[in-house]
């Protein structure tokens, strides 16, 4: 991991490494959210978005989101990608 995304997982107060997720281009990742969930992009784009809330979030490389909501939040790759939730 390089020193920015160490600075800015640190400032976000998340963990580094061991959060990270890597998806392949088409990949989804499928997570229950009850409340906020931070989502920073390292390599790629990502798709996001909410069940029930309609609205479709990108986060490119170097970007990062807040999401706070319940119910299931799915990631999906647009490319291959690396992110870090927390």
């Amino acid at each position: 991991m390089n020193l920015k995304a160490t600075t800015i997982l640190e400032s976000l107060g998340m963990p580094s490494i061991e959060t990270s997720r890597d998806l392949a281009d088409d990949q989804a990742l499928s997570i229950k959210l009850e409340g906020r969930i931070t989502v920073y992009c390292v390599a790629g784009s990502l798709w996001v978005t909410l069940e029930k809330d309609g609205e479709d979030i990108l986060i490119a490389a170097g970007q990062t989101r807040s999401i706070e909501g319940r119910g299931r939040l799915v990631i999906s790759a647009l490319q291959d990608s690396k992110f870090y939730v927390g």
